[in-house]
């Protein structure tokens, strides 16, 4: 292990960067690039969440809510080019090992 901590397998520094550099930077983006647009997703399915819970209850109300938001979110994502066999084989899986299962 670095002693000083640096980039090498197992240093703290390594560590932080896995944490925080890595997977922005394999989707092209900057950590505070990455971290807008996860909210924004994330903001936007927690919305769609409610509604759908808000439905379940009351049928009449919200009733494409939920599926619209996440077609509109996966036309974003192939926008930005997050589903495209660029990122994902054709069978599926993510060049780091990730699974994925294509909407069809």
């Amino acid at each position: 292990m670095d002693v000083k901590g640096g980039l090498q397998e197992g240093g703290l520094r390594a560590r932080l960067h896995r944490l925080f550099q890595a997977h922005p930077v394999s989707m092209g983006e900057t950590y505070w690039q990455h971290q807008r647009h996860a909210l924004c997703f994330g903001s936007r399915l927690i919305v769609a969440g409610l509604a759908c819970v808000i439905h379940a209850l009351v049928p009449a109300l919200f009733v494409r809510t939920g599926s619209t938001t996440v077609v509109r979110l996966r036309e974003q994502m192939a926008a930005l080019g997050r589903l495209g066999p660029e990122r994902y084989g054709p069978d599926g899986s993510e060049a780091q090992g990730r699974s994925y299962q294509p909407i069809r």
